[in-house]
């Protein structure tokens, strides 16, 4: 579940299998993933119902997006080690809010995404990691509700984010990205996106999502460093000097307002 690039050639061998081996003449049909929990046999004590779950599931839920898939049926909502309600106390699992706010925060309109940099400060010596390159750049405009992405990574510490991007489009055009941090030490930076200037990235609502005692087998999450309620109020950040910045073993998902130039220039022309 915390190997990115494990998880990136096992999603993306059984999404093409899908893809190339449907039948042209239901091919207007939607793809729906039926039943799926992370892990076989009623899922993993102390793993499918922990918070590193959180991790295999969004990015589940992001490759099948990209991937022309409308639907995503968690196996289970009371059942099993993958459940996302707690049988016994009818406490919510860690996984109950990362697809609480994905179904929330992310859209129907998919974009492409190119990560060219992620800086990271290692939190241990400080130390910066970068590239020459741009940032979070976009691969290619949309056609549809749901297309394919490209990721570029060209340092070791790349290959610990996942960033992806989606537009929501009702009531007002606003673009949601999601960051996926795996390092186990180090916090992401985002620099750039599509080489805007940091006043184009605000205002924007971050919900930032750790897990208690930075513990990825903890049952009890924290957005914001406060835990969740079912209204998930955001931090809201207004001012262009605060870089987005996602700690590590965390997933941040940040909502740009409809007003900010982001948000107009990416989802407004659709």
């Amino acid at each position: 579940m915390m190997r990115p690039d494990k998880m990136d050639r096992l999603g993306e061998k059984q999404i093409r299998h899908i893809v190339q081996h449907s039948d042209p003449d239901i091919s207007q049909l939607k793809l729906v993933m039926g039943e799926s929990g992370g892990a076989y046999d009623s899922g993993h004590p102390n793993l499918s119902n922990r918070f590193a779950d959180s991790f295999w599931y969004l990015k589940a839920m992001s490759l099948l997006a990209q991937n022309h898939h409308v639907m995503f049926c968690r196996q289970t909502l009371l059942g099993g080690f993958y459940e996302l309600i707690n049988h016994a106390t009818l406490e919510p699992n860690p996984s109950f809010w990362a697809a609480l706010l994905f179904a929330r925060k992310m859209g129907r309109q998919v974009w492409h995404t190119e990560v060219q940099r992620v800086n990271a400060v290692n939190d241990s010596h400080h130390q910066r990691h970068h590239d020459d390159n741009g940032g979070l750049r976009r691969r290619q405009v949309p056609t549809t509700t749901n297309s394919t992405t490209t990721a570029d990574h060209s340092e070791q510490q790349q290959l610990d984010q996942r960033v992806y991007a989606h537009c929501h489009l009702h009531p007002n055009p606003q673009l949601t990205i999601l960051i996926l941090n795996y390092s186990p030490n180090a916090t992401a930076i985002l620099q750039q996106l599509d080489g805007m200037l940091p006043s184009d990235l605000i205002p924007r609502d971050e919900y930032i999502v750790t897990s208690e005692g930075d513990d990825l087998e903890s049952s009890t999450v924290l957005v914001n460093g406060r835990e969740p309620t079912l209204s998930l109020p955001p931090k809201t950040v207004g001012e262009a000097r605060q870089q987005i910045l996602v700690p590590p073993h965390s997933y941040s998902f940040v909502q740009f307002s409809p007003q900010s130039t982001i948000s107009k220039r990416k989802c407004g022309g659709f």
